[in-house]
């Protein structure tokens, strides 16, 4: 199944099944994306879907083998990153960080 995010991606996130792909709209969105189950993750124009990371906070973290693409990460200094891989052996990939510290 494929569903377009206009609003919280982690919330999209947790209504998706295992192997649902989530399109998220341009935009910015303030929250950390918490991936966790096996889903596909990507902006439907990449480097327009920004992550607006949190002051000592991270943009994504992932515990599954999930897919996540596209999407660019901003973050107000050191004291954040861009992402933690907690578990599982996702792919990353058309990344774009920039403003954060080195997690």
């Amino acid at each position: 199944m494929s569903t377009v995010v206009r609003g919280a991606i982690t919330e999209a996130i947790e209504q998706a099944a295992p192997g649902d792909h989530i399109r998220l709209q341009p935009g910015v969105y303030h929250e950390t994306i918490v991936v966790d189950r096996n889903v596909a993750v990507f902006a439907d124009q990449p480097g327009e879907t920004v992550i607006a990371v949190p002051e000592d906070g991270c943009g994504l973290l992932v515990t599954s083998d999930a897919t996540v693409m596209g999407l660019r990460f901003e973050g107000p200094g050191q004291k954040s990153t861009g992402g933690e891989i907690a578990a599982g052996s996702p792919s990353l990939g058309n990344l774009i960080l920039e403003g954060l510290g080195t997690g």
